[in-house]
């Protein structure tokens, strides 16, 4: 996540993900998050998803795009 992406400090609960996405951890700081609906995402945070392929950049775009806000 960088600074400015639209869901840094915002709740995982609160995105607004593709149905088929689930996120399964973060990469924060060298140790691995299990993220829970309350985490809250943090720039910096490397966030490892599963999905399919064809909804990659739904989901990119729900945890970037600041216009979905």
């Amino acid at each position: 996540m960088n600074a400015g992406d639209a869901t840094v400090g915002k709740r995982l609960k609160e995105i607004p993900l593709p149905t088929d996405c689930v996120i399964v951890s973060l990469r924060r700081g060298g140790r691995v998050v299990v993220p829970r609906g309350e985490t809250q995402l943090l720039a910096g945070d490397r966030v490892v998803a599963l999905s399919d392929s064809a909804s990659v950049e739904d989901w990119r775009r729900a945890l970037r795009d600041r216009s979905d806000m």
